[in-house]
């Protein structure tokens, strides 16, 4: 019965060791894939494929801001006030949206 014990603890022991192995050499291979890529890392804030960003203009900013705000809002809606927003926005804009919802919301409040 000593034996049986004995044995079982080789078998975990020679098991723990393999793992070991695997996952250093997973950490390894993981590191050098992380230097590869910090080396090739497009420098300067550039966007993928190395080209810069334009910088919006005012009426690209506001337009995001309400489109933000209007799904900002329109996510804690239930399926039928939902579809009622979007038929406003549809027929009237997203400011008159963007109204409908905060009153469905409860907000009451003007954007």
């Amino acid at each position: 019965m000593l034996n049986t014990n004995r044995t079982q603890i080789r078998r975990h022991a020679a098991s723990a060791r393999r793992s070991l192995g695997t996952l250093t050499r997973s950490l390894e291979q993981m590191v050098r894939a992380i230097e590869e890529l910090a080396v090739s890392a497009p420098r300067g804030g550039r966007a993928a494929g190395g080209r810069k960003r334009r910088p919006l203009n005012p009426g690209q900013r506001a337009f995001r801001k309400l489109q933000g705000q209007y799904l900002g809002l329109t996510r804690h809606l239930g399926p039928r006030h939902k579809t009622q927003v979007k038929a406003i926005r549809a027929g009237k804009g997203y400011e008159a949206a963007i109204r409908r919802a905060q009153q469905l919301l409860g907000g009451g409040r003007a954007a």
